[in-house]
């Protein structure tokens, strides 16, 4: 399977999923790890979006 054909849904359920475990009282550093997680999860449907935008034109 090709990239432009990748799926981007684990990645947007792994955002969702740790979105949804951060709460004010979370150490500074966990929240710092899990928003490093969140930016490379969007970084890879960034990448994907952008191969399938290549393909469509």
């Amino acid at each position: 399977m090709g990239k432009s054909r990748e799926n981007i849904e684990p990645q947007a359920k792994l955002i969702e999923a740790l979105a949804a475990t951060m709460e004010d009282r979370d150490w500074a550093s966990d929240i710092i790890g899990r928003c490093s997680q969140i930016i490379e999860a969007a970084r890879k449907i960034i990448a994907i979006a952008e191969t399938r935008l290549s393909g469509e034109r």
